[in-house]
C-alpha cells in the first residue's frame, strides 16, 4: 500500500533529491533576508546618528566589536540548536526535536535577558577597557548599554 505524501514529506524529498542550486537557494534565502534587514537597520542607525554629531556616530562604531560579540554568541547558540533539531528531525525523532526546540527557545530567551543585563551593567567598564574616554566614552557607554 502506497502512502500519500503530505506537503511536508514532499518538501523533505525535494531537499534530499532535488537539484542542488534551487534547494541551496531556498535554504539560504532566509539567512540572506536576515542579513539584508540587519544591514539596513545598521545603515539607518548610522544615518540617523550621524545627523547628531561626529562624536555620536564614532561612539556607535566604537562599540561595534563588543556588541557583535554578544550577537555572535547568540547566533552560535541558535545555529547549534538548529543543527541538533535538524538531526533529530532527519532521524525521524520529531518528539525529541520538539522538546529540544522548546528548550533551546527558552535558553536563547534567557541568554538574551542575561546579555541585556550584562550589557547594561558592564557597558561603562567595557568601553573603558577599550580605551573610550571623555565624550566618546560616555556616548559609547550609553549606546552599548
Amino acid at each position: 500500500m502506497e502512502r500519500e505524501l503530505t506537503a511536508g514529506a514532499i518538501k523533505d524529498r525535494r531537499i534530499l533529491d532535488g537539484p542542488v542550486t534551487p534547494v541551496l537557494f531556498s535554504v539560504a534565502l532566509p539567512l540572506m533576508f536576515n542579513n539584508l534587514i540587519n544591514s539596513l537597520y545598521n545603515l539607518a542607525d548610522g544615518l540617523w546618528v550621524a545627523q547628531l554629531s561626529l562624536v555620536e556616530f564614532a561612539a556607535t562604531s566604537f562599540v561595534w566589536p563588543p556588541h557583535y560579540l554578544f550577537v555572535s554568541l547568540g547566533i552560535g547558540v541558535a545555529i547549534a540548536g538548529t543543527t541538533i533539531i535538524s538531526q533529530l528531525i532527519g532521524s525521524g525523532d520529531k518528539e525529541r526535536a520538539e522538546s529540544y526546540a522548546s528548550h533551546i527557545f527558552y535558553f536563547c530567551l534567557m541568554l538574551g535577558v542575561l546579555f541585556s543585563i550584562a550589557g547594561y551593567l558592564l557597558s561603562p567598564s567595557i568601553v573603558s577597557w577599550m580605551g573610550g574616554r571623555g565624550e566618546l566614552g560616555r556616548n559609547a557607554s550609553i549606546y552599548l548599554g
